[in-house]
């Protein structure tokens, strides 16, 4: 039943930040929106409790390590109209290129631990909240959201495609809600782990 809960309240954040969006904030789900804003801090932290994760379990330290580097990498391009503005056109891909060459330079010296780790993942209960997050974010919100295919059936008038964006934006932001989850139960099963 707590399970049920913390998901049923986490799911309510996906409508809640849509909703501030279009109908108290007035705007179209842009790259400035409360969801885009929302998307990138679940990201961050999750990077960051898979990076935790890395710290705690030295048997799995280089599989975390790849996990926590992929989620910075994500999380720098989900901020790049940041980037953009700040900096230049495109300049996010230098700082996912730092969390790269970072990521793969620690998996590398941690390497007797990135297969191991990996495979012991599988085996965690965060596992499969990983697993479908990935899944809706990377099939659910790219094919229904960004596909082509649907939205030429449906016709590509303006509220076809604000509906589109409504689409992807709510299953990417539930796919990662999903995600950090994951990682929040992975390290709690650490601890647990720890502790006992």
């Amino acid at each position: 039943m707590e399970t049920f809960v913390r998901l049923t309240l986490l799911s309510l954040m996906v409508p809640f930040t849509v909703i501030t969006d279009l109908v108290i904030l007035g705007n179209r789900l842009g790259e400035r929106s409360v969801t885009e804003w929302a998307q990138a801090l679940v990201l961050l932290v999750t990077a960051i409790l898979c990076g935790d994760a890395a710290r705690h379990e030295p048997s799995a330290r280089g599989g975390y390590t790849l996990m926590a580097g992929f989620f910075a990498c994500a999380f720098c391009r989900e901020l790049d109209l940041v980037f953009d503005k700040l900096i230049f056109h495109g300049s996010w891909r230098l700082f996912a290129g730092v969390a790269l060459a970072a990521t793969l330079a620690l998996t590398w010296r941690y390497r007797a631990t990135t297969l191991p780790g990996l495979a012991a993942f599988l085996d965690r209960r965060a596992y499969p909240y990983f697993l479908i997050g990935l899944l809706i974010v990377i099939v659910l919100s790219r094919s229904l959201g960004s596909g082509r295919m649907l939205w030429n059936i449906l016709g590509c008038d303006d509220t076809h495609r604000l509906f589109k964006t409504i689409i992807q934006e709510s299953l990417e932001s539930f796919g990662y809600l999903l995600i950090t989850y994951g990682a929040f139960l992975l390290r709690r099963e650490q601890d647990a782990t720890r502790h006992a």
